[in-house]
């Protein structure tokens, strides 16, 4: 971890290299164009950024999956109205990026 409690490759420059660095940022401005279609409800540009297996935990507490968020999105029964970004990790191994 950095000293600000991120892992190391969330530090730009930090790891193998440039290529590491540049991989961040791509996930960062990736981050940023998912919380902009979450906020419009963007189902196209959604379905482009979130992977496939996606599962997450819901505030009921289910395990939901990536056509579950599609379409609660599509049908408008959800609508966030703003996102409060607290904290954005970046963990890159290899080929691979997790924000």
């Amino acid at each position: 971890m950095s000293e600000v409690g991120r892992p190391a490759d969330d530090v730009p420059g930090a790891g193998t290299g440039g290529a590491d660095a540049a991989m961040v940022e791509a996930l960062r401005v990736a981050e940023r164009r998912l919380q902009r279609a979450q906020l419009a409800s963007d189902v196209a540009e959604l379905d482009r950024l979130i992977d496939d297996r996606l599962v997450f935990t819901g505030p009921d507490g289910d395990l939901y999956s990536k056509q579950d968020d599609l379409r609660v999105h599509r049908s408008g029964r959800q609508s966030m109205t703003r996102v409060d970004e607290e904290d954005l990790a970046v963990l890159v191994a290899g080929d691979t990026g997790v924000t």
